[in-house]
């Protein structure tokens, strides 16, 4: 009953067919089930440049970026991020 959605991106430099099939190896490989897209460089800029992969991206239902996490977290970070916007 709450307004959320995860979205992966990845930023690929293999040609987009070759992208795809290895996001979705990754993906099924570490039993990732929300969708992926393959990103480039205008939405990379458009997003206030990725400084590092993985970026996590918070936004709200507005579309507001309410916070950026550069690295790799663990799952209670990542819930209390998402609790703090759902509340």
């Amino acid at each position: 009953g709450k307004d959320f959605i995860i979205i992966g991106i990845a930023l690929e430099h293999d040609p987009p067919l070759v992208a795809a099939k290895k996001v979705a190896e990754f993906g099924g490989g570490k039993g990732i089930e929300y969708i992926n897209f393959i990103g480039n460089e205008a939405l990379k800029n458009a997003y206030g440049k990725i400084p590092a992969v993985p970026t996590t991206l918070i936004i709200d239902k507005t579309g507001k970026i309410v916070e950026k996490i550069v690295g790799a977290r663990d799952k209670a970070t990542f819930l209390n991020s998402i609790n703090k916007i759902l509340n």
